[in-house]
């Protein structure tokens, strides 16, 4: 559409705006193109595929990475992050749903 208007010359006044509106809807949409491939090949089969039972695996999943990262950390003598140490965010609070005491997460 903004080629075409650019060849009209009722719009001859407006080239370097069209210019700069052609030069913004490539950028949205090799944006846009990137995306859909980036969700075309991940794993995921969709929305209708996931429920609260995947959510959950995947969650599990995930703090089962994490947690195996910051084992991995202390076996290597690097130190955990600050929020495993005092319980705080994702790492602190995984301890406390295990039932874990404060002092030793």
């Amino acid at each position: 559409m903004l080629c075409l208007l650019s060849k009209i010359s009722i719009f001859a006044g407006l080239e370097s705006e069209i210019r700069n509106l052609k030069s913004g809807t490539e950028s949205i949409s090799k944006q846009i193109g990137a995306w859909t491939r980036m969700l075309r090949d991940s794993e995921m089969k969709g929305q209708r595929y996931v429920n609260e039972k995947t959510r959950r695996a995947d969650k599990s999943a995930q703090d089962r990475a994490e947690f195996l990262k910051e084992l991995e950390q202390i076996r290597t003598g690097g130190k955990p992050s600050r929020d495993a140490v005092t319980g705080t965010g994702e790492a602190g609070s995984r301890g406390r749903n295990l039932g874990l005491r404060e002092d030793l997460v």
